[in-house]
């Protein structure tokens, strides 16, 4: 039986991002009756609050260790650590896996001084809000890991470009179960919303955070309505920007036709509800969202950036765009007049989403990777990533 260790700044299970849907995905799909999981988290408050999908909860079998730890370099942080040391090395784990900056640093570092032998970074991605300051640290702890899972061929160029070397770093896409989504119902969400089964619906799932471009969106759906095009906008998600996102949408006499939904649980039926899914993103590693909404056979319209070239396939299961207001305007026009070509992207989009991102290959990617776990070299050519 191999020992896994997992350490995440965040939750399993929550709703504040692609992350810790990936991290619930995974785990509770490994075969326990082959792999001993712990893991250790370093949310405080927030693990009882409402950001926690009250419908997965903890995952039977696995241990899970709750240590505040809140600054890894903070004086008040060495208690914490010592004690994350104590269970690595009374552990005897043949594999210790990080999620997010501070359990990179740990993994790292700990891991190595513990004689773990396999230790792995998830790498979500591309280094966008990397400081200079963090971007140092990088290059030295990346000497430390022994190999690398990037969540997109663009992030595993961006940790290339931190000097890692290529063979040390497996791509393994994001996976959706599709079963999910077929008994969703989105008119229940039309509904409380007031929105009648004619009316057409854009809508985007993400942090209400600069890098997802909420104000191109809005100024797009402006746009439309200046063509007397009416159209709907939900926006799904919490975040720092939603004051002067609310008061962008007042300024622009939106608002009967954005509706700011929150953090939600219910994501099947807000797909089920929308025509069309947009994400506008400056930058991404590979985007849950988008690979939900393609799973809920929506047609999909994503910047060309990022993950996002690899997920969406031009013209086929959706439309790439530029980041600014006129490119996402045009294509949410075009999908609003055509829906035989939302139909047919739709349904493209779920057949892509089928041969490439399952969720059988995802965990088989990784448990092949734990096997490798007695070899001194990480990650092993015995490992094979998706086909573009």
């Amino acid at each position: 039986m191999k020992r896994i260790l997992v350490l995440i700044d965040t939750t399993v299970g929550g709703t504040t991002g692609g992350a810790e849907t990936h991290i619930w995905n995974l785990l509770s799909r490994l075969d326990l009756s082959q792999y001993a999981v712990d893991v250790i988290y370093f949310d405080t408050d927030e693990m009882d609050s409402d950001v926690i999908d009250s419908t997965k909860g903890e995952i039977a079998g696995i241990n899970y260790y709750r240590i505040p730890v809140r600054r890894v370099y903070a004086p008040s942080s060495f208690k914490y650590l010592k004690e994350i040391y104590q269970i690595m090395k009374k552990g005897d784990y043949d594999v210790a896996m990080s999620f997010f900056e501070t359990s990179d640093v740990i993994v790292a570092i700990l891991g190595k001084l513990a004689g773990i032998k396999m230790r792995i970074s998830n790498r979500r991605d591309t280094g966008f809000r990397n400081s200079k300051k963090l971007a140092f640290a990088y290059r030295i702890v990346n000497k430390f890991f022994t190999g690398f899972i990037a969540v997109s061929a663009a992030v595993k160029d961006s940790i290339i470009a931190q000097g890692v070397e290529s063979d040390k770093i497996q791509v393994v896409y994001n996976a959706v179960d599709i079963h999910r989504f077929e008994a969703a119902d989105g008119n229940k969400i039309r509904h409380e919303t007031d929105i009648n089964t004619e009316e057409m619906v854009f809508g985007l799932i993400a942090n209400l955070h600069p890098v997802k471009n909420h104000v191109a969106i809005i100024d797009a759906l402006f746009e439309l309505h200046k063509k007397d095009k009416k159209a709907h906008l939900m926006l799904v998600g919490d975040g720092v920007l939603r004051e002067e996102l609310e008061s962008q949408v007042e300024r622009l006499g939106l608002s009967n036709h954005v509706h700011f939904l929150g953090a939600r649980f219910d994501i099947e039926n807000i797909l089920d509800s929308l025509n069309v899914f947009v994400l506008a993103s400056h930058t991404e590693g590979l985007s849950n969202a988008l690979l939900e909404a393609m799973a809920s056979k929506k047609a999909v319209i994503a910047t060309r950036v990022g993950g996002n070239v690899e997920v969406v396939e031009d013209e086929i299961d959706g439309l790439l765009v530029s980041t600014d207001a006129s490119s996402i305007a045009k294509a949410m026009i075009r999908l609003m007049d055509s829906e035989k070509t939302r139909k047919e992207m739709g349904e493209n989009a779920l057949n892509h989403i089928k041969r490439q991102f399952s969720i059988e290959q995802m965990m088989s990617l990784y448990t092949n990777m734990i096997n490798t776990a007695d070899s001194t070299s990480g990650l092993t050519e015995h490992t094979t990533r998706p086909a573009p």
